[in-house]
């Protein structure tokens, strides 16, 4: 009989202790993605402002906290505005697998890639984006034409994202 209470009692402080240090890890976690939202919110902030290295040092933080996708997308896109294409790129990879349906890295890989004259991939994400049903995507595709002296299909390209606008 004792050794079934002694039992009873252990089992009841394991669970004890198992639920503190559950409650501890939650709390813990809630805190840690409050932080990294407000990362997030203070980088977003800088980068309207046109801050763009605060932006990318806001979301750093951020994403080492929490890798998020719209982290990496706004970090893509401070990225650009300063001419770093090879981030941009990084960052918009981390963003489509962290999200794979989402059409924007695309467009921006593809510019990124548009701006290191790497062209056939450039081409190659402008057409992912297109078949993931973003009109905006025939308006970079049109310029990549353009760059490419392909007048006929950029004006193609032109015409079709006017119509879908």
């Amino acid at each position: 009989m004792v050794k079934k209470i002694s039992l009873h009692i252990h089992i009841c402080l394991l669970m004890s202790i198992l639920v503190f240090q559950l409650s501890f890890i939650f709390h813990s976690t809630a805190n840690a993605a409050n932080q990294a939202e407000s990362y997030f919110d203070k980088g977003h902030t800088c980068y309207w402002s046109g801050d763009y290295d605060e932006t990318i040092k806001y979301l750093t933080k951020a994403i080492e906290i929490k890798p998020d996708w719209k982290y990496y997308e706004v970090r893509a896109d401070a990225y650009m505005q300063k001419h770093e294409y090879d981030k941009a790129i990084k960052d918009c990879d981390a963003l489509i697998s962290l999200k794979p349906d989402y059409y924007v890295p695309y467009l921006r890989k593809g510019d990124a890639l548009r701006e290191k004259h790497e062209y056939n991939q450039a081409m190659d994400n402008y057409n992912k984006a297109i078949k993931m049903n973003c009109e905006l995507a025939y308006l970079h595709r049109g310029d990549l034409y353009l760059i490419l002296n392909d007048c006929d299909n950029a004006i193609k390209d032109y015409e079709t994202m006017m119509k879908l606008f």
